[in-house]
């Protein structure tokens, strides 16, 4: 797994240590390759960091505060995204492995043992934004990235909406053309609302610097911003515009795009722009501010296909011209519009079809002098947002299948892929100018017929013949034995544990006693063969584990050994010490985890100790016994310098009574602080889990606060 540089120095963050700990664990295990966990725990604390910044936000900090909160929600987004992405190249490989349910009707046998989307905790609609982002940041490395640091850096808090918005922004079109662009006037806004209601989610197209979305989202209304230059326009809400031409745009499914508000770019380019928004995007409601003059005209066929066989259904024509539209960087006298404009309006019916079935256009005269402050209409039922894509290429030809497409393009892909030493999907897609869809489905031809093998853990393909993948299928075995001796059912499975499960009934439920062996495929080890390693140097002596040990190598012939980090390049055991002192870590296991505390690390207990605590799976009694064990000595003062200061970082969601502690100690420090916050009053249990009572807050109120970072995430959401 791809190792993220995404956090910042200690300095940066230690204003929320008890989420910075999260964040710094949920990297570590994306980068050993726990997808999943990762996912959730980055979740989790992205859900925090967003109650913290809402919380500085609200009560005014200094703007460097709520910076930091702000770059915590997006170091906690990347993560969670970047996690995602895992996420859904394992569900490709199941699909590939064949061991998904298939779309459709269930064929004949057992599907008990297949995969499904739900396995992966994910549906099918996230599955599909997933992999629009898993594209996007494959064109243009680090767009994740900058995407969140532009949100950050301009004063926004990050948000997927963000990202979701951003899509597009690795396929910019032609370099940029000011002579098009016009700022539109407020009033001209505030007349088109006062007359006309769109869907709840807007797309602005052409969004030059935001004085259409301005006012759209004043009156309540959600914009999608694109805009073929990339100015930097970020909405009220934080969604960074995307940057694409509009022309080589393609909706998710036509028709089902949100409504279209815009004032196109005039010129050459305005006839096919006003066709391709009703001819690809078909919205069910599209309004351009046009010059009046747009209704006449015969010689472009585009306008002749817009008036003609898709006429507005209304036209708001202003009967006094608007303020004069400047071109961007106009430093001259300004002065009123020479040019006659309106509304043009077009609703899409229910056929599909536009234009009124009595074939008329109607018309109405306004001036937006008498609309600049009258209430505009409430934003209107029906439609969605959609994701808009833009593509490298514009298509003008005719519509053909899959199989026709293919045929055309399959020698040429063979060609360009012969002469690469590696390259991944959008390579492809960019190398011959296809589909994402189709370069899929190339690739999948390519594979079942040996030219190429792949992917590789960077989803990247190398050319080679099918001979020579057969070689290297034969030559790995290792891999060969442990698939033929049945103790993991496909190579798939065996790859997405990332390692072999011993079923057996163990003593103490230990997750690393139940999954003593790594599998380490050979891809990692830079051609050699895959290996089978312990988790940790002293599992051959745990009685439980020696069984299934003495198993694989009776049926694998492989005796599983501990390999220094220094061979493999990195510890395979770190993570797994940690789960051991977590899982043991209750009143039911406590004395089974010091009798095995070896297998751990006492860092890894104390932590344990604390969570232990929190969960009300191990009582004080019993931690006070643990660290006695462990040689820790109690600190003096019975932890309250951080119970009034740094070591509590409570915060409330909303107004419920729980209020969380988030303790922002390390080690034995934040175990006795939890020992002294529930011996002492400052921490009791709601509803099961550790929370910070209500004298824990006024003793908190009462007592010395260090400086403003001490306060921060204090009640997120809601008032003690």
């Amino acid at each position: 797994m791809t190792a993220l540089a995404i956090l910042p120095e200690p300095s940066a963050v230690e204003t929320l240590p008890a989420l910075a700990e999260k964040i710094e664990l949920a990297r570590r295990l994306f980068e050993d390759g726990d997808v999943k966990t990762a996912f959730a725990l980055s979740e989790a604390t992205y859900d925090e960091a967003k109650a913290a910044a809402a919380f500085a936000s609200r009560m005014k900090l200094s703007e460097a505060m709520r910076d930091k909160a702000r770059t915590m929600v997006g170091l906690a987004l990347e993560i969670s995204t970047h996690a995602e992405i895992g996420i859904a190249n394992e569900i490709d490989r199941a699909k590939e492995a064949g061991v998904m349910v298939a779309r459709g009707r269930p064929k004949k046998g057992d599907t008990n043992n297949l995969l499904r989307l739900e396995d992966f905790g994910v549906s099918k609609e996230r599955l599909f934004h997933i992999r629009k982002m898993r594209e996007a940041e494959a064109g243009d490395p680090g767009f994740i990235k900058r995407t969140i640091s532009a949100a950050v850096k301009n004063g926004f808090e990050p948000s997927r909406a963000n990202l979701r918005a951003a899509i597009g922004t690795a396929s910019a079109g032609k370099d940029a053309r000011g002579a098009n662009f016009y700022q539109t006037p407020r009033v001209a806004v505030l007349s088109l609302l006062a007359h006309e209601s769109f869907t709840e989610t807007i797309w602005e197209p052409a969004c030059g610097h935001g004085a259409i979305s301005a006012v759209l989202e004043e009156k309540g209304y959600c914009v999608v911003l694109s805009d073929l230059v990339d100015r930097g326009t970020i909405s009220a809400a934080g969604a960074v515009q995307s940057v694409g031409d509009f022309l080589h745009s393609r909706p998710a499914s036509a028709g089902e795009g949100p409504d279209i508000v815009t004032n196109p770019p005039y010129g050459e380019c305005l006839n096919a722009f006003v066709t391709h928004a009703l001819r690809v995007h078909k919205p069910r409601k599209l309004a351009l501010l046009l010059n009046l003059n747009f209704q006449c005209g015969f010689a472009d066929e585009d306008r002749n296909f817009v008036m003609d066989l898709n006429p507005p259904s209304r036209v708001y024509a202003f009967k006094r011209r608007l303020p004069m539209m400047h071109r961007e960087g106009y430093e001259g006298e300004k002065a009123s519009s020479r040019m006659n404009t309106g509304w043009f309006v077009w609703e899409r019916n229910a056929d599909g079809s536009y234009g009124r079935s009595d074939g008329w256009m109607l018309a109405r005269r306004i001036d937006w002098a008498e609309h600049a402050g009258e209430d505009c209409l409430e934003p209107g039922e029906g439609g969605q947002a959609c994701d808009i894509g833009f593509d490298e290429f514009a298509r003008e030809t005719p519509r053909r299948t899959l199989d026709e497409r293919l045929d055309e393009r399959r020698d040429e892909a063979r060609a360009w892929i012969l002469q690469q030493a590696h390259f991944d999907r959008p390579a492809l897609r960019r190398a011959i100018g296809i589909r994402d869809g189709d370069a899929a489905a190339l690739l999948g031809e390519f594979l079942a017929e040996g030219l190429i093998a792949g992917p590789d853990e960077g989803d990247r393909y190398r050319p080679v013949t099918g001979r020579e993948a057969a070689a290297e299928t034969r030559a790995d075995s290792v891999l060969d034995a442990v698939l033929a001796s049945g103790l993991v059912p496909n190579q798939f499975l065996l790859e997405l544990n990332s390692g072999l499960t011993n079923d057996r009934p163990c003593a103490l439920p230990s997750r690393l006693f139940r999954f003593p062996v790594e599998f380490i495929p050979a891809r990692r080890l830079d051609g050699a063969e895959s290996r089978l390693v312990l988790r940790h140097p002293d599992l051959w002596a745990v009685a439980d584990v020696v069984p299934f040990l003495e198993d694989i190598h009776a049926k694998a012939g492989i005796r599983v050994e501990w390999l220094a980090p220094e061979v493999i390049g990195r510890d395979v055991g770190e993570r797994w010490r940690w789960l051991h002192a977590v899982d043991l870590c209750t009143d039911k296991h406590w004395k089974g985890l010091l009798a095995t505390k070896n297998f751990t690390y006492p860092d890894c207990i104390f932590r344990a100790v604390r969570i232990g605590l929190s969960g009300k799976d191990l009582s004080v009694k019993n931690a006070r016994a643990i660290m006695a064990e462990l040689g820790s000595e109690e600190p003096a003062g019975r932890s309250e310098e951080g119970l009034l200061g740094k070591g509590l970082w409570p915060y409330r969601a909303g107004k419920k009574k729980y209020i969380a502690p988030n303790i922002g100690l390390d080690g034995a420090a934040s175990a006795w602080l939890t020992i002294h916050g529930i011996e002492d009053g400052w921490l009791a249990y709601v509803g099961g889990m550790l929370s910070v009572t209500a004298e824990g807050m006024a003793r908190r109120a009462r007592g010395p606060v260090a400086d403003e970072q001490a306060s921060l995430p204090m009640i997120a959401g809601g008032a003690a």
